[in-house]
């Protein structure tokens, strides 16, 4: 019975373990193109590739075929990238006349974007000065992105003046939805109310200074927005500047003139 319950046991963690380490290898996206090297008009080799939409803050893999339907020879010395989120090989040293090589390459999105639209270039470098070098680039759009734009913010107020309003770009990409967002002001006031607004893409935070609330001093806050049902949390700093009246010193200015000609002007102290 315990030799059983231990083969039992031993069997599980087995299968466990093979789960957990084919889920830690196995890419979060797969992305699989085709791409024909064709030369623009002025005879450049300028590739694009949309890979669609991909998770933000995700690892996956891009294989993209490259099919040469030109009677020319391509040796290959390197492959560049433009990004250090990303590297891979080409499948061939050469991509011979009438051929294909295949581009396998690993690429980590962005957690935090202030675009929804990226992008990554990958170069290929010719061996032979006669030939021109391939240029590929490989655009995506991020889903799952919750952050704001701008990291810092600093906004000016009148400590005697009227309520004043300010707006804080805020990216939100699908799945995550408005209702699922929440924000938390540190240190608390009630100084400073907010609320997400926008759709379709375009959204922002509405700040609204209430300046009798406020210390009427330079202050720092910390706004941070959290997703319900995730653990996306991204933080901007709020620094509010009051601002007195502005005063003009001296207060009398004669002005000159010849004719209709301004020829100057004369600041009479008060």
């Amino acid at each position: 019975m315990g030799g059983t319950w231990l083969k039992t046991w031993l069997g599980v963690f087995v299968f466990s373990f093979a789960v957990a380490a084919h889920a830690d290898n196995t890419p979060e996206f797969s992305v699989d193109r085709e791409v024909p090297i064709e030369p623009l008009l002025d005879g450049q080799f300028a590739l694009v590739v949309d890979a669609g939409n991909l998770p933000c803050g995700a690892s996956g893999q891009l294989k993209i075929k490259l099919v040469n339907e030109n009677a020319i020879r391509f040796p290959v010395q390197s492959l560049e990238a433009s990004c250090s989120c990303t590297h891979g090989k080409l499948s061939k040293h050469v991509i011979d006349e009438f051929s294909s090589a295949t581009l396998v390459a690993q690429l980590e999105t962005p957690l935090v974007s202030q675009s929804i639209e990226k992008s990554v270039r990958f170069s290929i470098i010719s061996s032979d000065s006669k030939a021109r070098n391939i240029s590929l680039l490989v655009r995506y759009k991020l889903d799952g992105l919750m952050c704001f734009k701008d990291t810092i913010n600093v906004f000016p107020y009148r400590p005697q003046g009227k309520l004043k309003r300010y707006v804080l770009p805020f990216v939100l990409t699908k799945p995550n939805l408005p209702e699922d967002v929440i924000f938390d002001l540190k240190p608390e006031t009630d100084g400073v109310q907010f609320e997400l607004k926008g759709g379709q893409g375009e959204h922002y935070v509405e700040l609204a200074l209430v300046p009798e609330l406020l210390s009427g001093k330079p202050r720092s806050y910390s706004l941070t927005a959290s997703n319900l049902l995730t653990d996306l949390k991204h933080s901007t700093a709020i620094t509010l500047m009051p601002k007195e009246k502005l005063r003009i010193s001296p207060n009398i200015i004669q002005f000159h003139s010849k004719g209709d000609v301004w020829t100057g002007a004369t600041a009479i102290a008060s």
